[in-house]
């Protein structure tokens, strides 16, 4: 008949083993044998007495110890508590058993001897620790624990020794992932639903963070397979080579952390995949640094949130071309599907490529959610300030060309309520953000291209920011004249619908000159295909540029968006104009016109601008009759 488990908490007097072998059974829903329940009263007396025992005293207790767990063992798993103390003993009590894992608890004397002398009413005195010490014999292949800690932390540890020792046995992961915070979490459980053979690691952080990955593969049958780990290097084994890991966790130093302490436990060959929000120039750094060591660092921005990294987010991967088709099919597994069934998971280009383009993702995100907002604060003036006409006039806008992940949560937003009251108006108007979109405004200047609806979006989070200065600025300009707000839907709809265009020009702009600083190039239309699911700025929009090819680069500017791009324009001006008339702050929309109005400025005044660098710097200029010159310097006060 097969055998359950026996585990065997061991150790001397005073150690705990009846304490934790209790927790222990408790934890696992078991049996649980108390060997001192099997001493004789011969046996107890003698000891009571001071006495020690001998083996022949031991040989009856120690027999009958073994047939109630040979009785037990075929029904259910057994935790023994049993001091065991040499081999032989520990032979008796396996007989009949197979193997019986020994889990030894070990610590200082002092603190055995103290434990002795305030324990009460038990027949093992004190003044026998010392022959138990004297003859006690560690199994060579026990699991040994200091039994200083806390019950509950040691029998964590225990629990945990369990996992990793059943993990040994199964066959190696075909992928990794450490970082079991929420996206990690649902990116895991994207693999273990669609049978990826898994390892998960979370750190061990005394009374915050333990048994994090035990507890997660407990939660679901449907994990069963599913390999938890809190020591890095045994997770690291448990990975078929070359091995692929996925880091889901905070960028920035933690991921600086575990790529330190990562590097030495891989072999060359093995892949790393940073799939956080991490500075696409750290990944540059990191994917040097490794490459030198024949390991592979790639950077994969994932887009979609919680939901998108459970149900199939969307993926842009950077890294050498070879490495990354190592880990495509991996990659297509967890991804969305996209608009014509094909995975969004997009090769942008090598090293930092691919955390660049999830930082461009993010900087449109961060101007769309703005648009998005102002739409609100317009449609507010015009329905009376009535959130629930604001989101029926929304729903007319779902499923045309403006129609969006972002619009549709917009709505659900505008009519969730709690306790008979808007949700929304309960929310402090304070906006934070991760910096992502930060970065990709720093990009951009770096780059020299504006990115005017970036700004405008990051700008309106920081002066949201300011609560006394805002509070100052309406008592000190409220009271001013306001001319009424006079706009049409139909005006609002064909401006925001050119804005986000704009705004998603400015991002391919951005995408474009960084693929040509780095001597490289970048399918647009590709990319757009992968925003069409899984990520957050999937839209109708999206769809279109994924249709247009080369097209896609400037698409702004070709005959497909020449109605909207014309009747956009004059719908722009209209709304910036009654915005301002009615003292309403509209930063993108006014970003968005600003931007067009000025492409189309031929005679800007920037002449002026480089004839004051000129006076003051001698910077020079280049002359109108003659552009592609020499620069000139006037010399413009008197010598």
């Amino acid at each position: 008949m097969a055998m359950h488990e026996v585990y065997g908490v061991m150790g001397v007097a005073g150690s705990g083993k009846t304490t934790i072998g209790k927790l222990l059974a408790e934890k696992m829903g078991c049996l649980f044998v108390e060997g001192d329940d099997f001493h004789s009263a011969a046996n107890k007396a003698k000891m009571a007495s001071g006495k020690a025992l001998t083996d022949v005293d031991r040989e009856a207790w120690l027999t009958d110890i073994n047939a109630a767990l040979v009785a037990a063992a075929p029904q259910q798993p057994v935790v023994l508590a049993c001091s065991a103390l040499k081999e032989k003993y520990r032979t008796i009590l396996s007989q009949g058993l197979g193997t019986v894992r020994w889990i030894c608890l070990v610590g200082e004397t002092g603190l055995l001897r103290q434990r002795l002398v305030n324990r009460k009413d038990h027949f093992m005195p004190p003044v026998l620790l010392d022959s138990q010490l004297a003859i006690l014999e560690i199994p060579q292949q026990a699991w040994t624990i200091d039994m200083g800690a806390t019950p509950e932390s040691i029998v964590e540890n225990i629990l945990q020794h369990m996992n990793e020792s059943k993990n040994e046995a199964m066959p190696p992961s075909a992928l990794g992932i450490i970082g079991l915070g929420v996206m990690g979490k649902s990116l895991a459980r994207n693999a273990a639903e669609k049978n990826i053979a898994l390892s998960v690691y979370n750190r061990f952080v005394e009374q915050q963070e333990e048994q994090v990955a035990a507890r997660w593969v407990a939660e679901d049958p449907l994990r069963k397979g599913v390999k938890p780990f809190e020591d890095l290097a045994l997770f690291v084994q448990s990975l078929a080579a070359p091995r692929k890991i996925i880091l889901m966790v905070n960028a920035g130093p933690a991921t600086l952390e575990l790529a330190e302490k990562l590097a030495p436990l891989l072999a060359q060959g093995d892949m790393v995949i940073d799939a956080g929000n991490s500075h696409y120039a750290q990944t540059e750094q990191l994917t040097k640094a490794w490459a030198a060591q024949g390991l592979h660092w790639l950077g994969v921005g994932i887009s979609g949130g919680e939901k998108g990294a459970y149900s199939g987010p969307a993926v842009f991967a950077g890294g050498e071309k070879k490495v990354f088709e190592q880990v495509r099919p991996l990659l297509e597994t967890l991804a969305a599907k996209d608009f014509q069934g094909h995975p969004c998971c997009f090769w942008a280009g090598t090293q930092g490529a691919g955390h660049f383009a999830k930082m461009v993702h993010n900087g449109i995100e961060y101007a769309e959610m703005e648009l998005l907002a102002e739409v609100y604060q317009l449609l507010k003036n015009v329905c009376a300030r009535s959130t629930l006409r604001v989101a029926t006039m929304l729903k007319e806008w779902q499923g045309g060309t403006v129609d969006s992940y972002l619009l549709d949560i917009t709505i659900q937003i505008l009519l969730h309520e709690e306790n008979g009251e808007k949700t929304l108006d309960q929310i402090l108007d304070r906006a934070e953000g991760k910096g992502t979109g930060t970065w990709a405004l720093n990009a951009a200047t770096d780059l020299g291209l504006p990115a005017t609806l970036l700004a405008a979006a990051v700008q309106a989070r920081q002066i949201s920011a300011q609560a006394f200065a805002r509070e100052k600025a309406q008592i000190a300009f409220d009271a001013l004249d306001k001319v009424p707000l006079v706009l049409t839907t139909a005006a609002l709809l064909k401006g925001y619908a050119l804005a986000r265009m704009v705004n998603h020009q400015q991002g391919f702009d951005l995408l474009t000159a960084q693929a040509k600083r780095n001597q490289a190039s970048i399918d647009l239309a590709a990319l757009a295909a992968s925003w069409t699911n899984g990520c957050i700025i999937r839209s109708r929009l999206a769809q279109d540029l994924a249709t247009m090819g080369a097209a896609a680069d400037q698409f702004l500017w070709q005959p497909h968006f020449e109605t909207a791009r014309q009747e956009g324009f004059l719908a722009l001006r209209q709304i910036v104009v009654a915005a301002v008339g009615a003292g309403i702050a509209l930063p993108a929309f006014h970003a968005a016109y600003l931007y067009l109005q000025s492409l189309a400025t031929k005679d800007s005044p920037m002449n002026l601008v480089q004839a004051q660098r000129d006076f003051f710097g001698a910077h020079g200029y280049q002359r109108k009759d003659n552009p592609q010159g020499p620069s000139v310097h006037t010399q413009w006060e008197p010598i």
